[in-house]
């Protein structure tokens, strides 16, 4: 895994453009009111879904965005989310649904998305103003201010651990996930293979298992991996492993 810079001019969305995401549950997770604090830790992730971009005059709502570049569609909804998408930035214009009568939301100051250049760690927070009318809005007007983390990691795959050694030497990432049961020779002995080699010796290794057995599992610890993950695992568990492991090493 490394951890990925993105720069002005590298990506912006485009009509074309699939987007695949996982969302949480849409359960509210306390009560509403001022100085109340919630809790997501119960949300379970909903399976992947994929939304494409498309010209924003693909829908009769674009008469209200005349400055968006690209729609995200909402399959049915006769509309979907305008952006404005740079090189520099994504600007969220607001949105469009025909069901029932037309119900926009528009951003007289809209929301920043992402701003390049966006490296790991890197934060920027944006208020902004929208306008909601039609359906079961009565003309009101949502303002806040957003705050964006980037916390996410690029990867690099390889299906055996000869290839893996190889990407490794070649990539340096900052941090391994090993399968203790590949085809061409086990986690360990691929392991031993990392820390004979300069290029690869200090780079923390991770080790997944489908094992449950204790002895085996200190038998991980002791060839020298610097953590292991049980299979299954969730998605939250995996994400605080690396990051606990790449804290160590900073």
């Amino acid at each position: 895994m490394a951890q990925p810079t993105l720069t002005a001019g590298q990506y912006t969305c485009v009509p074309g453009d699939v987007f695949t995401f996982r969302s949480s549950g849409a359960v509210s997770p306390g009560p509403s009111g001022p100085a109340q604090t919630w809790s997501y830790s119960s949300l379970v992730l909903n399976p992947p879904e994929d939304q494409l971009y498309v010209e924003p005059g693909t829908s009769s709502g674009a008469i209200h965005f005349p400055t968006a570049t690209v729609l995200y569609e909402a399959t049915g909804s006769g509309g979907g989310t305008f952006y404005s998408a740079s090189d520099n930035e994504v600007l969220d214009l607001g949105y469009f649904a025909s069901i029932g009568g037309d119900v926009v939301g528009l951003c007289t100051d809209p929301r920043t998305v992402i701003t390049y250049p966006f490296t790991y760690g890197s934060t920027f927070t944006d208020g902004y103003v929208c306008s909601e009318t039609g359906g079961s809005f009565s003309d009101r007007v949502r303002t806040g201010t957003t705050t964006v983390t980037a916390d996410g990691y690029g990867t690099l795959e390889a299906m055996s651990a000869g290839d893996g050694i190889a990407l490794a030497i070649s990539e340096r990432p900052d941090l391994i996930l090993m399968d203790i049961q590949l085809p061409d020779m086990n986690g360990a002995a691929a392991l031993r293979r990392l820390r004979a080699d300069a290029a690869t010796a200090a780079i923390p290794v991770l080790a997944v298992t489908a094992s449950v057995m204790q002895n085996e599992r200190n038998s991980i610890v002791a060839a020298g991996f610097d953590g292991f993950l049980g299979k299954p695992f969730a998605l939250r568990e995996l994400l605080a492993l690396v990051r606990d492991t790449l804290e160590k090493r900073r």
